[in-house]
């Protein structure tokens, strides 16, 4: 299958592999990614454990691979194209190796919805909103701050598990804002409403980061004017975190919904990047979705809601404890010295 120019345009690394995990196809954020695996090379080298990795069932949902890529262990998404495994590397799924649970994406309408686009982006002539890069490379400098900024509190009994709300926003405000507006993007930040509740729900930093940061470049980029507003509201029983926008195609939208994959339709390429954290987003039990308001001048609302509960230390379930200190040094240790047991 030719599969083109077309995916040079994702930000995302993917490689493409026949089924013998063989590379016959890798996109440029591939290359500005790692110079290996190669184009006609063994991918499967790659795998922490080869023994235990299964090629994607036809038309089944998504299989997490755990690699080694230049000294760094990485977690791929994988699912299967055509007949061959699609492997892409979202930045931060390292978090689900090194200190989170396994999630198993196995929604097969997930999987499907990235097929979907896959046949969207390749037989079509899309325009790459985000044609400098500059959005990407804002991600990787949020992914960064917040790498250190949980590194750190690691180290701190429990508190990697328990930082508020209101905590991770003023840290957004502090260390973000102003590189997104050296950017010349127009982002602003209400944090009025987080005085009353913001300091008593706590969140997995790794987690609300991450989605909350993808949702966020996502606004940026398919935004009219470059303008975004957020803000957080308590809904009684959870907490609304919002992205307000003007979206040039908003009449072309639903009323409301509670998945993003209309956008699939307008913003293919930019919806590509964010298919992973909206997943992810489920998967913590965080729901996700957008309102339009077709009267007002910023037309299109995304969220995701989280819920309050005394008990939410990790993903708002109240079933997970923090691990201690030495829990998690334990863990660091066992998947660096994975392979030489």
């Amino acid at each position: 299958m030719d599969f083109g120019k077309q995916l040079d345009k994702l930000n995302t690394p993917i490689y493409i592999c026949d089924d013998n995990w063989q590379v016959i196809y890798r996109n440029k954020a591939c290359k500005k990614y790692t110079t290996s695996p190669r184009t006609n090379s063994s991918f499967d080298r790659c795998f922490v454990d080869k023994a235990s990795v299964l090629f994607p069932d036809k038309d089944g949902g998504f299989n997490f691979l755990f690699c080694k890529i230049k000294e760094s262990y990485k977690t791929a998404l994988c699912f299967e194209y055509s007949g061959f495994a699609v492997v892409m590397f979202p930045l931060m799924m390292e978090y689900e190796y090194l200190f989170g649970k396994e999630y198993e994406f196995l929604n097969n309408e997930v999987a499907d919805c990235a097929r979907a686009l896959f046949d969207t982006v390749i037989n079509n002539d899309f325009t790459n909103t985000d044609k400098y890069g500059m959005a990407e490379k804002i991600r990787k400098y949020i992914f960064s701050s917040v790498e250190n900024y949980v590194a750190f509190s690691a180290f701190e009994n429990q508190s990697r598990c328990a930082y508020s709300i209101d905590q991770l926003y003023r840290f957004l405000y502090k260390r973000i804002l102003n590189i997104i507006h050296k950017a010349g993007y127009k982002v602003e930040i209400d944090l009025s409403g987080l005085e009353f509740f913001g300091g008593e729900v706590f969140v997995d930093t790794a987690y609300f980061t991450s989605v909350f940061s993808s949702l966020l470049l996502f606004c940026m980029s398919v935004s009219k004017d470059k303008k975004c507003i957020i803000s957080a509201e308590n809904m009684g029983s959870k907490v609304r975190n919002r992205i307000k926008l003007k979206y040039p195609k908003a009449e072309e939208l639903r009323k409301c919904g509670d998945t993003l994959n209309e956008f699939l339709l307008f913003n293919p390429i930019d919806y590509f990047n964010v298919i992973p954290y909206e997943e992810l987003c489920r998967s913590v039990g965080w729901k996700i979705g957008y309102n339009v308001d077709y009267e007002s001048e910023l037309n299109l609302s995304i969220y995701f809601d989280v819920d309050i509960d005394n008990n939410t230390e990790f993903h708002s379930d109240g079933t997970l404890k923090a691990p201690s200190v030495e829990k998690i040094v334990e863990d660091i240790i066992s998947v660096i010295l994975l392979r030489l047991f």
